[in-house]
């Protein structure tokens, strides 16, 4: 670990600050999720300067680079919503969908205990996830629209309180969990409404206020959780190791793939892919689960096993980096074609960060969507087929939900008119 960080530390801050300086005027904030794409790609060019296949990854993001900035700046809409639409079916789909996030995370805890408080909290995280409990753990992952679902209820409702202990339900839950991503996730999620204005009516500005002033603690208890965590993570990896060193590791992991896929064994492994295979791989967690045709094994999973030239050592564990956008470019299109692919994927990325932002908000629910849509994105660039599977799970698993919110919202005001 300290290794690594040593010889590749200065690339990486280097990289860094380059590409900081390049999309910071696109980046909303420092909790902008389009920032760990920019650290993904910082680590990923630092981790292979000692390749050839640098040359690659350095065009490739060079041509995300210019893609990206093609699209005009988004500009936020200030306008104030005078009525939402929807706002009491997203408030029944919220209730139902908290319920039973609730239920999964106290059968989880149960199932494995708390993995905040275990020797190795990733360990304990992925060893509940056992044989049949699959569509729970696709529902669990999907419970960042739950989040940000509460948070534009705990600003636009007039039911805040309900949302409130939702909200701090919610955080516990996750924090409970040792979940990185999920505190990090929480403090983005949060910051984006903070800084729409337009859906800040002017009675509730004063609650905006006061979450300004109370915001930096809240910040200050997240950053010593997520810290702790990562601290007690990389020491169990390797005993004695200086948390310092540790923070840089998690930070420099974004892009792993290099350390594998700039070995040319690994690549020359996938060789025989080709544009045919783009589409077979990239809905394989769909076609797999609807049985049209066997699971792949992950390319990240492949990698590892090729680089270790043994398959043993991985038989019980799903282990691989996220082999990112300019990478699958390469193993589907060459060099060439990866270029140019990296090339419209970032014009797609800036595009639908632009349409989401400029959104004039008229439903609450597709507004939700949109937002979760934006949150996504960083997804699609880290591993497209796994983020193609999670719109299938959206559509499978909470669609029945949303049909039964309908239903119950249906019959609130079929009584209410009755009543009346």
């Amino acid at each position: 670990m300290e290794e690594l960080v040593l010889r590749f530390g200065l690339y990486y801050i280097f990289f860094s600050f380059l590409l900081f300086f390049l999309f910071k005027k696109y980046l909303l904030s420092i909790f902008d999720p389009f920032l760990f794409t920019v650290l993904m790609m910082a680590s990923s060019l630092s981790l292979s300067t000692d390749s050839y296949f640098f040359f690659y990854v350095f065009f490739s993001i060079l041509a995300f680079t210019i893609g990206f900035r093609l699209i005009k700046l988004p500009v936020r809409n200030d306008t104030k919503i005078e009525k939402l639409i929807d706002l009491q079916l997203l408030e029944i789909f919220t209730i139902l969908f908290f319920i039973l996030y609730v239920v999964l995370s106290l059968y989880f805890l149960k199932l494995s205990g708390v993995p905040l408080f275990s020797d190795n909290p990733t360990e304990a995280k992925i060893s509940r996830f056992v044989e049949g409990t699959g569509w729970m753990r696709r529902v669990f992952f999907l419970s960042n629209f739950l989040l940000i679902c509460i948070c534009l209820l705990l600003i636009v409702s007039k039911k805040r309180f309900i949302f409130f202990v939702m909200f701090v339900a919610y955080f516990l839950l996750s924090i409970l969990q040792g979940s990185k991503s999920g505190a990090l996730g929480i403090v983005a999620v949060f910051w984006y409404f903070y800084q729409q204005n337009n859906i800040w009516s002017d009675s509730v500005i004063y609650i905006k206020k006061l979450i300004k002033s109370k915001m930096k603690y809240f910040l200050i208890v997240t950053a010593v959780l997520f810290l702790s965590i990562v601290i007690k993570e990389a020491q169990i990896e390797e005993e004695d190791g200086n948390p310092i060193f540790a923070i840089g590791f998690r930070l420099m992991e974004f892009g792993d793939v290099m350390i594998y896929y700039k070995t040319q064994i690994v690549r020359d492994s996938f060789a025989n892919f080709n544009f045919i295979d783009y589409f077979l791989y990239e809905f394989n967690s769909i076609f797999g689960m609807l049985r049209l045709t066997d699971y792949y094994e992950p390319m990240g999973y492949q990698m590892v096993k090729t680089y270790w030239s043994t398959s043993s050592l991985f038989d019980d564990v799903v282990l691989g980096p996220n082999t990112v956008f300019f990478v699958r470019g390469h193993i589907f299109f060459g060099y060439i074609g990866g270029i140019i692919y990296s090339f419209l994927i970032g014009i797609l990325t800036a595009y639908f960060r632009k349409k989401i932002i400029e959104i004039r908000i008229t439903s609450v629910f597709r507004y939700a969507l949109a937002v979760y849509g934006f949150f996504l994105i960083p997804a699609f660039l880290k591993e497209f087929n796994q983020a193609i599977g999670t719109m299938f799970d959206f559509v499978f698993y909470l669609g029945p939900i949303f049909f039964l919110s309908l239903i119950i919202k249906e019959s609130f005001n079929k009584n209410k008119i009755i009543i009346e």
